[in-house]
């Protein structure tokens, strides 16, 4: 049983090994000239390890979003927000500053990533920072601090995140991206308050 443990703990290791390879060479080039094979050598891996765990650059992209996620999630439940609006905010800002860890190149590739990309993880209802923001701005409505529909709201606060992120990777990461995606965030809040 314990070879069959560590089997798994190298299997993960060699999936994170290939992703943060890829993630590197997305820092040096473009999506498109990042090719599967130079993966596999930074990684230094056969290309059908990449496929053993890929199933192509877009499966790659989407994991990226899955540990962000992931990521997220972790910090969310040690946090207790003051409120639903200051749990709205908090997403928003610790989603994006694991973001900005990447730095805009990168940034930039996943975003273009998900334009080809038939299956717009990003955008996927059942993510964790869908999930919870939804509930968070249910609560704000039930409560007579929000006005309007909970989902359209929830996709507002998504687009002014993402609309931020997509600018400040055009600028080049020279401004403060939590920042001015916070407030974003909160004219959107304002705009639907009672």
């Amino acid at each position: 049983m314990p070879q069959e443990s560590n089997r798994q703990k190298q299997a993960e290791e060699t999936k994170r090994r290939v992703y943060f390879c890829a993630l590197e060479l997305f820092n040096e080039k473009t999506y498109e000239d990042v090719t599967i094979r130079e993966i596999c050598e930074k990684a230094q891996v056969a290309v059908g390890t990449f496929y053993h765990y890929f199933d192509n650059k877009e499966s790659l992209m989407d994991e990226f979003f899955r540990q962000l996620d992931s990521k997220l999630e972790v910090k969310w439940l040690a946090y207790t927000p003051a409120s639903p609006s200051d749990g709205i905010i908090y997403l928003i800002r610790t989603q994006l500053s694991t973001t900005v860890e990447n730095n805009y190149i990168a940034s930039a590739q996943i975003l273009r990533s998900q334009l080809s990309n038939g299956a717009k993880y990003i955008t996927d209802k059942n993510r964790f920072i869908h999930r919870i923001l939804l509930k968070l701005v249910t609560e704000e409505c039930a409560g007579g601090r929000l006005t309007g529909d909970p989902d359209v709201i929830t996709d507002y606060i998504l687009h002014a995140a993402r609309g931020m992120l997509f600018d400040w990777c055009l600028h080049k990461g020279d401004y403060d991206l939590l920042a001015a995606a916070q407030l974003a965030v909160e004219m959107v809040l304002k705009y639907y308050g009672d």
